[in-house]
């Protein structure tokens, strides 16, 4: 039952995603349809931000909300996954993106047992920004319990060498996700990137996908006030983004629990940091063949 599922809902041969021309007459057809692709990883790395995006092209559809199927609801079966997806033609990819997927093998099989030939989006960030972000998100959310815990303190909360190991280490969870699945599936972008110029990632996922060039520099702007690019309201693409992503309508930037400005580090924190995640930069450096430009870190 899942190979028919799979293999009527997603319309691939050969491992090849086949898209339809405007001439075909299912063109028209709208349904809802399982994912091409999915955007699995990392958290506090910019998940949000490169499925809304993504989403802007006009052969992208994506659901808003992250569903876990591969994870925590996978006993729902593969109808009540197809249930949450949005509406597409069949010339439309449709991306679900969870940033936990990548973190459990398991979780990673039951994706390759779905879909042998899925692309795979993987966002990671400069491990002391990340760890900055992760802050800020956990203070916001338990500031009721917690009070006004200052960066330094929250530190002292955990184990400080294997708190930072653990929000530095992307390559075991990629490496283990290379066991799985060909590297030649996988995209992995850097937040950084996506923040200086979005539509250079979204130039790079085009490609990936097997998508025309949609996107352009107009579609964004730099909102100074935010530090971050966000939609340009006076786009004509802007109303699809109205569907597709939390945003500020008189802005156009991601609703405010996102790009939250980040403490200062005490430099002495700081060069703590990293020196314990420069190794496991280099070697996801090293699994991937590329270097992002990520500062602290290029020696």
């Amino acid at each position: 039952m899942t190979t028919s599922i799979y293999r009527d809902a997603l319309s691939i041969e050969n491992g090849n995603m086949h898209q339809r021309t405007k001439t075909d007459p299912l063109h028209l057809h709208k349904a809802r349809r399982l994912p091409k692709a999915l955007i699995i990883g990392f958290n506090k790395c910019g998940t949000a931000a490169l499925r809304s995006f993504l989403s802007i092209h006009p052969d992208i559809v994506s659901p808003t909300l992250e569903l876990y199927y591969f994870s925590h609801n996978y006993s729902r079966g593969l109808e009540w996954y197809k249930s949450q997806m949005p509406m597409s033609t069949p010339r439309q990819i449709t991306i679900e993106k969870n940033p936990g997927y990548i973190k459990e093998l398991e979780y990673m099989n039951r994706i390759y047992k779905f879909n042998p030939y899925m692309k795979l989006l993987v966002i990671v960030r400069n491990p002391a920004v990340r760890i900055q972000s992760q802050y800020v998100h956990n203070v916001l959310k338990y500031l009721h319990t917690t009070g006004n815990v200052s960066f330094s303190e929250w530190f002292d909360r955990y184990p400080f060498k294997k708190h930072v190991i653990h929000w530095s280490d992307y390559a075991s969870k990629i490496r283990q996700a290379f066991s799985v699945f060909p590297e030649r599936q996988f995209l992995i972008v850097s937040n950084e990137d996506l923040q200086r110029d979005p539509v250079f990632v979204i130039r790079q996922a085009e490609r990936f996908l097997d998508l025309k060039p949609a996107v352009t520099n107009d579609v964004f702007v730099f909102n100074e006030k935010r530090g971050v690019h966000c939609f340009n309201t006076s786009h004509p693409f802007f109303l699809s983004v109205l569907d597709n992503a939390q945003v500020n309508t008189l802005t156009g930037c991601l609703v405010e629990s996102k790009g939250r400005k980040h403490p200062s580090y005490d430099p002495q924190l700081l060069q703590q940091v990293v020196n314990i995640s420069l190794p496991y930069v280099e070697d996801l450096f090293r699994l991937i063949h590329k270097k992002f430009d990520w500062k602290y870190y290029n020696t």
